[in-house]
């Protein structure tokens, strides 16, 4: 009996597509805790200040630009530009589609690390302005927001 109240209730709150759509023109935008945390990540360029596991010195040249619009990175592993994509829900995120440039440079440790690094995190978490990359539950790489200029 419940079922079947419940069902003919759900069919009776049905619209037609052009009444819900001026419905929801009215309605403000609510946003869900993934986008507020896309919102905040993207407001920022994410500069590396620490890898953990290994005693790798950082430059401050290795950079994480979020682009929420497109769920895509972009940035700067200390010698090469790279790019790819991102997925993140919740406290989970992972990157993939990962590419960059091929230049050569003295000292490639920082990206070495950066890039075998980046390709394991499956989770994140943001505490005020630092960012910790995990791989499962072993943090591989920390980042401090920096403020965003127009070229990124």
């Amino acid at each position: 009996m419940l079922s079947m109240l419940s069902i003919a209730w759900l069919s009776a709150c049905q619209f037609s597509p052009a009444t819900s759509e001026a419905h929801a023109a009215e309605l403000p935008e609510i946003h869900a805790p993934d986008e507020q945390m896309e919102k905040h990540l993207a407001s920022h360029l994410w500069q590396l200040t620490a890898f953990f596991g290994q005693n790798i010195p950082t430059t401050g040249t290795t950079n994480l630009n979020f682009m929420p619009q497109n769920k895509s990175i972009s940035g700067s592993a200390g010698c090469n530009r790279y790019f790819g994509s991102y997925t993140l829900h919740q406290d989970k995120l992972s990157f993939s589609q990962l590419g960059s440039t091929k230049m050569m440079c003295m000292d490639m440790t920082e990206e070495d690390a950066f890039f075998k690094r980046i390709g394991q995190v499956t989770r994140f978490k943001l505490n005020d302005d630092i960012l910790t990359l995990f791989d499962r539950d072993m943090p591989v790489m920390q980042f401090t927001a920096q403020a965003k200029s127009n070229s990124h």
